[in-house]
């Protein structure tokens, strides 16, 4: 196997550029796979589905929204990370928070992928809420309109927000929380994997929390560097060996530097590597034949029960659209005093941990 780097450039803006040399390459060097895509957005889509549409299959990073998974307009497209809405299942099971005392705070871009798909998995799970959602454009907002919307916030009884913007927003609407005029209220900020970067922000502002006493940042993310060397990990659905494995190899592997895996990102695109191999390798009938293109995707279909992805991040056992069925998630909050993220436990979409049979249940 070998690795090929790909840019895209800065914005994404120039994918339509690197597609023909990876098409050339599946000629000239075998290339078999494309993985990677750190964002939910509407330039990764648009560079999947190009990549699909010549034939070549791809394997999502950290991308978790619905509208990147496989389906008729990307027919080869496999994910190693739990969806916006599986997160949001786990995260409201491990919160079991009352939809009468939520308040939804909504980034309405339409370029964003990843805010939309977020918006429909609050909505779902938030489901009674009285209160309307407070709606904003990041490329418009300012400091006035995240006081404004705390100020609506103060006058409902909610105590949990529910918030589906990406971390620079976020970080601003922690700091309007932070000087809030209800200071005797607490609040409970929760949100997705897209937090996960926030801690690192150099515009979080971590004095809110010291202003605006009795606010916590809860949020779900795909994992974390505690997931699965605590004391209280599941026997099944991921493991330690699997974590250490990753961890070691780093160790070891002098020319890789220092990786930080406090956000999750690093271990997501090593699982990504991780299925890639596999998808390929489970294709080899013939020791030195490389397989074709359109084999390739065949191997996600029996990557699931002892076939299993023991990935870093848990188990990765795939449903017929290649998503992981039940995937570990990460519940995680802001610590101010360390000013990092603290690992507090695992959830699941399904409420249980994933069991050693790692399928999905047959269809009624």
């Amino acid at each position: 196997m070998r690795l090929v780097l790909a840019n895209p450039g800065s914005g994404l803006k120039d994918w339509r550029r690197v597609i023909p040399h990876l098409e050339r390459q599946t000629a000239t060097e075998n290339l078999r796979m494309v993985f990677g895509f750190n964002l939910s957005h509407a330039e990764n889509l648009e560079t999947i589905r190009e990549l699909n549409r010549i034939r070549i299959p791809v394997v999502g990073g950290p991308i978790t929204a619905e509208r990147l998974e496989m389906s008729a307009e990307l027919p080869r497209l496999a994910k190693v990370v739990p969806s916006n809405i599986d997160q949001a299942r786990a995260l409201v099971a491990h919160l079991r928070s009352d939809p009468k005392r939520s308040f939804l705070v909504e980034d309405v871009s339409d370029k964003d992928l990843y805010a939309e798909s977020l918006r429909r998995a609050f909505r779902l799970v938030t489901r009674g809420t009285p209160y309307a959602p407070e709606q904003f454009l990041p490329e418009h907002a300012t400091s006035n309109d995240y006081a404004r919307m705390v100020n609506n916030l103060c006058d409902s009884k909610a105590d949990t927000v529910f918030f589906t913007g990406r971390p620079p927003a976020l970080a601003s609407f922690v700091s309007a929380l932070g000087g809030r005029g209800c200071e005797e209220r607490r609040f409970r900020l929760v949100t997705a994997s897209g937090a996960s970067t926030l801690a690192l922000d150099p515009h979080m502002d971590w004095a809110a929390f010291a202003r605006g006493r009795g606010l916590e940042v809860v949020y779900a993310t795909v994992t974390h560097q505690d997931a699965w060397t605590t004391s209280g990990a599941p026997k099944t659905g991921g493991s330690k060996d699997d974590f250490e494995r990753l961890r070691r190899f780093l160790s070891e592997e002098k020319g890789s530097g220092p990786v930080d895996l406090r956000t999750g990102r690093a271990i997501t695109m090593h699982d990504s590597a991780l299925l890639s191999i596999e998808s390929v390798q489970n294709r080899v009938a013939k020791p030195g034949v490389v397989p074709s293109l359109d084999s390739v995707p065949e191997a996600w279909r029996r990557l699931r029960g002892p076939q299993r992805v023991r990935g870093a991040s848990g188990w990765i056992c795939l449903t017929d659209r290649a998503t992981p069925y039940n995937k570990a998630v990460a519940i995680v909050r802001l610590d101010d005093r360390t000013r990092s993220v603290r690992f507090i436990r695992l959830a699941w979409p399904e409420g249980r941990p994933l069991d050693r049979a790692c399928r999905q249940p047959a269809r009624p």
